[in-house]
């Protein structure tokens, strides 16, 4: 089980390990352009692939211009 902690909700999804970050985040309906992810608070890239236990922490980029 992976666990993504999005930053309104925290949601467990089942995926298979090696699917990558950005694929889990599209599958959650999270464009991966808009967010970043921290895994034991380590910022990870989009396309590292996710492992079964991982709990992964998605915050949101605020921008402005």
């Amino acid at each position: 089980m992976i666990t993504l902690e999005l930053p309104e909700q925290t949601r467990e999804l089942c995926f298979t390990s090696g699917d990558t970050i950005e694929g889990l985040l599209v599958a959650a309906g999270v464009n991966p352009a808009e967010v970043i992810v921290v895994r034991d608070g380590v910022l990870i890239p989009e396309d590292t692939p996710a492992s079964d236990g991982d709990h992964l922490r998605v915050i949101s980029i605020v921008h402005g211009g």
